[in-house]
């Protein structure tokens, strides 16, 4: 590929002739001026003089190759590996494009925005997620791809050719076509084999070195799945001693994959054999979304449709043996309402439209709802001290809830998202402009009967977060809830509601000190205790047993061993109402 030179500020270069680009030391060819003031030129690179990959080189000007350069050598330009891709999964999706395919190979990264893929002649962009590893996205075709190929007959003379012969496709075999067959003749014998639709035949004679070529051009779309084969000719019953036959294909089954790193120069695959990526033009449901959903039915899905038109009859949804009415919702995408299911079950999802049934690449989970025993912790702190430890330190904040975990049944390891509903009281809290905050954070699933939603929101959004006075106010929060729901795909499942506690402040402890052993009696004082049953405290790291309430403002401790060091150590202490 070319490399382009903006040339800027230069009273030379506009008059200058024989421009010639320099790389490091190698003095390169005739640079092409891409502008008509010539501050745009465009240069070929030449292979790279050092050894290995990543080198880098100046870039300049110079006229009639002399080595005084016109430009100053600011300009640098990094040699890489060329891609090396190995793999390409999948390798056929629907027609209008949208299908996610994965390349794999040896990549060596430059520049994540000039990274892109090209599928037969259609560029896209691409997304850079290792030197192992880059996804692209297919682009629509802008018209309907057939399989081309060409069958030719040559005989031994000028005479015509005579006798008859067969073709085999796909393991079948047609009955005898006469050597110099008709357009007609050769479109009935190629109907009676699998895998052909739509057939169109153009034959040719021609005198080639005083050899009578016979051609047939054969134009068929083959609605199947896998790769075209090669028609085969069996020309045992063609008269003459010298006949020879020759099939080959005229245009690919589309598309050719490469992969540029620069967004100039594309590769593809060097180990002979290019990599492909084919359309599919038959009638497919090639995904469904969300996949999965309740036994009780009723979530909405959409399906990615290609191979058919938006119909004016309305298409029908098939659940496995289920059939539920769907409808379009532009081409290419139906929607419909999932059927009830008597089992947790797998189903192959697809669509009927009158008397035409769809080929599936969707399935559709059936699962129970999920049923919610318990939430821990039972409160949250009113303010986070995640990211905001300058201005907490010297409050002696206790340390945030980092997570809320959730055990129950039926839960599974699907993409489920926590939704976290915050709602303020309405009444006392006049001043702020809004008194509700929603988002969501992805769930971690451990097992069927454990989940864990991160990062619980803090009602620091709604208050100052430099003047935190409001976040001890115990009667100003009182009534502040947060409301969690799992979303699981389209379905909704309310947790419950935790409500916020004034974040804990310790003040003073006595006795200050305490042998290493632990088991220290300490009285803990400070605000806004609460009488709970996860009421604990923490020396340094070590958490000890949990605290005994006395009132909002003490709660006496028991110290837990230190297992660092000997002698005298300074350890904070901290209490928490909710562990």
């Amino acid at each position: 590929g070319r490399v382009l030179i903006h040339v800027e500020n230069h009273p030379q270069l506009p008059y200058v002739e024989n421009l010639y680009c320099v790389f490091g030391s190698k003095t390169t060819s005739i640079a092409q001026v891409e502008s008509s003031d010539r501050a745009m030129v465009s240069c070929l690179t030449p292979p790279s003089d050092k050894s290995g990959v990543n080198s880098v080189v100046s870039v300049g000007l110079a006229q009639d190759q002399k080595p005084t350069l016109l430009t100053s050598a600011d300009a640098q330009f990094q040699y890489t590996a060329k891609p090396e891709i190995k793999s390409i999964f999948p390798r056929r999706g629907p027609i209008n494009g949208g299908t996610i395919v994965t390349l794999q190979g040896n990549f060596e990264y430059t520049d994540k925005k000039s990274v892109h893929c090209k599928i037969g002649n259609q560029t896209s962009p691409a997304l850079f997620l290792s030197n192992e590893e880059v996804k692209c996205i297919t682009p629509g075709k802008k018209h309907i791809m057939r399989e081309i190929q060409a069958i030719r007959i040559t005989g031994s003379n000028t005479s015509p050719l005579e006798g008859s012969f067969t073709l085999l496709f796909r393991g079948a075999v047609s009955d005898p076509i006469s050597a110099s067959a008709s357009d007609d003749e050769m479109r009935e014998k190629l109907s009676s084999l699998p895998g052909m639709d739509d057939i169109s035949v153009t034959t040719d004679s021609a005198l080639v070195d005083a050899y009578l070529v016979q051609s047939f051009l054969v134009t068929f779309l083959g609605l199947v799945y896998e790769d075209q084969p090669l028609i085969s000719v069996d020309d045992a019953g063609i008269i003459g001693d010298n006949t020879s036959i020759f099939v080959e294909r005229i245009q690919p089954l589309c598309c050719d994959v490469s992969l540029s790193l620069n967004g100039v120069d594309y590769h593809s695959a060097e180990n002979g054999e290019p990599l492909i990526f084919v359309y599919d033009e038959k009638f497919l449901v090639a995904s469904i979304t969300p996949s999965h959903g309740s036994l009780n039915g009723g979530t909405d899905v959409n399906l990615m449709v290609s191979g058919i038109e938006q119909h004016n009859s309305g298409p029908m949804c098939v659940f496995g043996g289920d059939e539920v009415e769907g409808q379009w919702v532009e081409e290419g995408l139906v929607s419909c309402s999932t059927p009830a299911s008597l089992w947790e079950i797998g189903v192959t999802v697809g669509i009927r439209v009158g008397d035409v049934r769809s080929e599936s690449m969707a399935t559709y989970l059936f699962h129970p709802d999920p049923v919610i025993t318990s939430v821990f912790p039972k409160s949250l702190p009113s303010f986070s001290s995640e990211n905001q430890h300058s201005v907490l330190d010297s409050f002696q904040r206790d340390v945030a809830t980092s997570s809320v975990d959730i055990y129950g049944n039926h839960f599974h390891n699907s993409s489920m998202n926590c939704v976290f509903d915050i709602r303020l009281p309405s009444e006392g809290l006049k001043s702020l402009s809004r008194r509700r905050g929603i988002n969501r954070q992805t769930a971690i699933f451990y097992n069927s009967t454990f989940i864990r939603c991160p990062k619980p929101p803090s009602l620091g959004s709604f208050f100052s977060n430099t003047d935190l006075s409001w976040s001890t106010n115990e009667t100003l929060i009182a009534d502040a809830m947060l409301n969690i729901s799992l979303e699981a795909g389209a379905d909704w499942h309310l947790v419950g509601t935790i409500p916020y506690h004034a974040v804990v402040k310790t003040t003073s402890v006595f006795p200050r000190t305490g042998p290493r052993a632990g088991q220290t009696k300490v009285m803990v004082e400070g605000e806004n205790f609460v009488n709970s049953t996860h009421l604990t405290c923490k020396f340094g790291s070590e958490l000890g047993s949990s605290a005994q309430y006395i009132s909002p403002t003490k709660v006496l401790c028991l110290s837990p061993h230190f297992p660092f060091g000997y002698g005298r150590g300074v350890v904070p202490v901290q209490g928490a109402v909710n562990k």
